[in-house]
């Protein structure tokens, strides 16, 4: 334990506390439900049509906004709350007309190092569509980087390479979006970490998705159209992480 650090100067605390805060963090954000029972009866008798969603998180608060109350003054000049959402829900037979949703933001995120992970493995049935990557970083561009969970199985590995051309900000922009890709539980391509049974056939799923997202790129960066071509995306790295939700 670093017992002198009161003893430091304002100035040096400061710098430290600063360089806390920008150390990356894996955000994990799950798209729930809300009220679906009472919502899905006002479906079936009302017409009412839209599920609702709102965003939850597995991870903390950062660390730095629980140390003291110096920690929390600068922390809070790059983290701020975000992923609250708003929704109405429309009622095709007129006789309540339309009713809002929204909750408030309760995800703290620094845009300009934290990763973005959209869960979506529980969307198989019902996908919440401002939960994709491409919706995300349209509502959000302060976004920075984004995740792709090596075990998503209906939203994001298996189908992101074959998204429409036309699906901002990935394929408008595609040039100026950077692409990074991270290690799959350690294990590289030079296969320098002995690879699970169980990691094997994921590993090379996860290597074709990277491939062909690297394709689509190069071919529809040459096609875009020149009324598009001056939409200024955010940079964006797509890391392939595997992710397991907390219990």
């Amino acid at each position: 334990m670093f017992t002198i650090f009161p003893l430091l100067s304002l100035e040096m605390r400061l710098l430290v506390w600063e360089f806390v805060c920008f150390q990356p963090r894996l955000v994990d954000i799950w798209p729930t439900k809300s009220g679906i029972e009472l919502l899905a009866r006002l479906f079936l008798e009302e017409g009412f049509e839209e599920p609702y969603y709102n965003y939850t998180h597995c991870g903390t608060v950062p660390s730095i906004l629980h140390t003291s109350r110096e920690a929390r003054t600068v922390g809070l000049q790059y983290y701020q709350l975000e992923f609250g959402t708003e929704a109405k829900a429309d009622n095709s037979g007129a006789s309540r007309g339309t009713l809002s949703f929204s909750t408030p933001p309760r995800i703290f995120v620094n845009w300009e190092c934290d990763i973005v992970c959209p869960m979506l493995e529980l969307q198989s049935e019902f996908m919440d569509p401002d939960s994709m990557p491409w919706a995300l970083a349209s509502i959000y561009p302060q976004i920075r980087k984004f995740a792709i969970a090596a075990n998503d199985i209906c939203g994001t590995t298996s189908t992101f390479a074959t998204r429409r051309s036309s699906d901002p900000p990935m394929m408008f922009a595609s040039d100026q979006v950077s692409l990074q890709f991270s290690n799959i539980r350690g294990i590289d391509d030079q296969n320098t970490v002995p690879i699970p049974l169980w990691g094997t056939a994921r590993l090379r799923n996860m290597r074709k998705a990277r491939d062909n997202v690297v394709e689509v790129i190069s071919v529809v960066s040459g096609r875009r159209k020149e009324e598009i071509k001056k939409f200024v995306a955010p940079v964006i790295s797509f890391a392939f992480l595997d992710v397991e939700k907390s219990s």
